[in-house]
């Protein structure tokens, strides 16, 4: 295995200029984050792997419904974004969370660690106060 030096690997631009014009684009096109965080509550979206007809998988996220909320499965990978007010202020302030099933893939809470990344680079968030939580 061979010595990589970090400014040559692929973390080296993690957090860069381009990195976060990069996520902020990406989050503009996932339209699952639409108006979300805009309002004070609970919102949740569930990974899930909607296979193409080549039996590719396809994964992504869809809004959880809200009579099922408290209703996680082992299997599954769920992104939670609570929106509060600001004790300080009447600023929004959010938590993004992951539930990450016992029994859940690897690929599906990759793709939550992923999607949640995007959403706090979504231009509504930018300059917010944001927590992460695992």
């Amino acid at each position: 295995m061979a010595d990589t030096p970090l400014e040559e690997s692929n973390l080296a631009h993690i957090g860069s200029d381009e990195d976060k014009a990069a996520r902020e684009a990406a989050a503009k096109l996932e339209v699952q984050w639409e108006g979300c965080g805009q309002s004070v509550g609970i919102e949740i979206w569930r990974v899930e792997n909607k296979r193409t007809e080549e039996g590719n998988p396809d994964f992504g996220i869809n809004v959880w419904p809200k009579e099922q909320y408290g209703e996680f499965y082992t299997g599954d990978s769920y992104i939670v974004l609570k929106t509060s007010k600001s004790e300080e202020d009447d600023s929004l302030e959010w938590d993004i969370f992951f539930w990450i099933g016992a029994e859940s893939s690897q690929d599906e809470y990759g793709v939550s660690a992923n999607q949640a990344g995007m959403i706090s680079a979504h231009p509504h968030f930018l300059g917010g106060f944001q927590r992460f939580y695992l």
